[in-house]
């Protein structure tokens, strides 16, 4: 009987040895994949064309302004950048004002051509009329301009947890998110050479909303912010319902939970809602084939 045992205890061992053997090598595959897809994104960061484009083809994404990207200023900081001519169309209006007032103090210093003059002063004031009517065209929206719309939703790591770097980087880079303007991530239309319209993009959801590439392996942050702007992606359902695809992904892989802009649990009602919503403007719009 004593054999026995030992035979057992002698299999037992092997196989536990072989588990232990073969776990050790599946984790350093997977920490070595990591690490090279972390040092091409890297890379891609650094090369950068004459055209503004890297080796992946991604380059700036459209202009947008935003001081802060966390939820709660996502779509101030789109209209914010929709109003960001008006300062300098201001000093327009009034650089031409200056110019009609100072017409009758020419008047006032010529007695002799007054008659000319005045007929010269005629001829300025429709113009100092029509600075104001230029302005009032330009601020009013056309009636045919459809509205801002930003949907956005949070990934919020368990209490007391973080997503890192390491370990988010692979998905990023599987979903086809590259690193553009405003320093965060951005899913475009198409793929390979100049990147199409953005469908949606991940900002970190702490300020100042941004991902640093160079110490990415060290990069932690509570919570990711997923969203998108309308008018925008060509074909806004498909950007929602990828949009939608990707956070659960990254939900099921890191841990965490989906919040919509309320901060309330995202509900399949929720989403239901939001696609009526991404349909109903699409068909108000009128500039998009779906």
């Amino acid at each position: 009987m004593d054999w026995q045992i030992r035979i057992a205890l002698l299999v037992t061992g092997i196989f536990v040895i072989g588990f232990i053997v073969y776990d050790f090598n599946r984790r350093k595959k997977a920490q070595a994949e990591k690490e090279r897809l972390i040092d091409q994104m890297r890379r891609s960061a650094e090369h950068v064309d004459a055209a503004g484009f890297d080796f992946t083809g991604v380059g700036s994404a459209r202009p947008v302004s935003a001081d802060d990207v966390d939820t709660e200023s996502l779509e101030t900081a789109v209209v914010q950048a929709d109003e960001s001519s008006e300062p300098a169309m201001s000093e327009t209006s009034k650089s031409s004002v200056v110019v009609s007032q100072s017409v009758p103090k020419k008047i006032s210093q010529n007695d002799s051509n007054s008659r000319a003059e005045d007929s010269d002063a005629k001829i300025v004031k429709p113009q100092q009329k029509a600075s104001p009517t230029e302005q009032l065209t330009l601020d009013d929206n056309p009636p045919q301009q459809a509205p801002e719309m930003v949907i956005s939703l949070i990934l919020q790591a368990e209490e007391g947890k973080t997503y890192h770097g390491k370990d988010f980087m692979p998905l990023v880079l599987s979903q086809g998110l590259r690193h553009g303007e405003m320093g965060i991530f951005h899913r475009h239309m198409g793929s390979g050479g100049k990147p199409g319209a953005v469908m949606y993009s991940v900002a970190n959801a702490i300020k100042p909303g941004t991902f640093e590439l160079a110490n990415i392996e060290r990069f932690e942050t509570p919570a990711f912010a997923f969203f998108m702007t309308l008018p925008g992606p060509t074909e806004p359902v498909a950007a929602l319902e990828g949009m939608v695809k990707t956070i659960k992904l990254f939900q099921a892989e890191l841990g965490g939970q989906i919040l919509d802009d309320s901060k309330s649990v995202y509900t399949e009602q929720r989403y239901q809602h939001q696609l009526d919503t991404v349909k109903e403007y699409v068909t108000k719009a009128g500039i998009y084939n779906r």
